[in-house]
């Protein structure tokens, strides 16, 4: 089956990508009609607590930085800080501001050992859909991991198995690598296969990890899901074999159509 691409920001090979703009950088989710704007709030943040981007003790951001930055009203903020507070996920003190708990559980890490052939054959899909393509300052969450780099190329796609979309794939490459990637290739292959077939990389390492999530209002509409539904959230860390990284992959399955199989030989 044939699908057409959705409508992309693509660039043409050998076409410098420009840097992202305000607007971008201003990026806010799209919410659902369906929910109250307060607990959609609430749950974009248990996720982001969930996923160690507030560690536990560190003070989140005041109620009017948070408020301006989903665009949404102090008192509609102020109502989704109150219910995870409840959750036990936050504690106010006076004077201080506002606190991730200290008593957030930790996830248990299963550690797997596998090739990369593996990791490729697994990333195919009947189809792909390029999304965007640009260059663009390294994320905030993402900057320990690329080092003195400054900017990297984005990379958004979503894959289809039978007509339907069953993930949707970030990918942040150095821009030595992201801006010789090209469009039809992009189309096609995972962006390990471009990476080690295509551009000559050196591949030493890929590091994985997968948990539970939650859909936001954005990745819902894309795989066609309700909001909040449940999804697997994969990520994976591609060094050099000079250990620098080149590449990190969040992807995001939809958990209706996607599972892991592992085995394990007991001698």
């Amino acid at each position: 089956m044939v699908i057409a691409d959705i409508p992309s920001a693509t660039f043409p090979v050998g076409e410098k990508l420009q840097p992202e703009s305000d607007r971008d950088r201003d990026h806010r989710p799209v919410f659902s009609r369906k929910l109250p704007l307060w607990y959609q709030i609430a749950q974009i943040i248990r996720a982001e607590i969930a996923g160690r981007q507030f560690a536990p003790g560190s003070r989140i951001p005041a109620e009017t930085k948070l408020a301006a930055q989903y665009g949404i009203s102090v008192m509609t903020m102020r109502q989704a800080l109150e219910l995870l507070e409840q959750d036990g996920l936050l504690v106010r003190e006076r004077g201080r501001g506002t606190f991730v708990s200290q008593t957030v559980r930790s996830r248990k890490e299963l550690k797997l050992i596998g090739s990369l052939d593996t990791v490729i054959a697994q990333q195919a899909a009947d189809h792909i859909a390029l999304l965007e393509q640009r260059l663009m300052r390294v994320p905030p969450l993402l900057a320990p991991l690329f080092g003195d780099g400054n900017e990297v190329c984005l990379v958004r796609r979503v894959r289809y198995e039978g007509g339907e979309p069953v993930s949707y794939v970030l990918n942040y490459i150095v821009p030595e690598y992201g801006n010789r990637m090209r469009k039809d290739a992009l189309r096609r292959d995972p962006v390990l296969r471009i990476l080690r077939d295509r551009l000559g990389a050196k591949i030493g390492l890929v590091k994985m990890s997968v948990e539970a999530r939650t859909a936001n209002a954005d990745v819902a509409q894309l795989l066609g899901i309700d909001t909040l539904s449940p999804i697997l959230f994969f990520s994976a860390a591609t060094s050099d074999q000079t250990q620098r990284i080149i590449d990190v992959a969040h992807i995001y399955y939809r958990a209706d159509r996607f599972k892991f199989i592992v085995d394990l030989e007991v001698e």
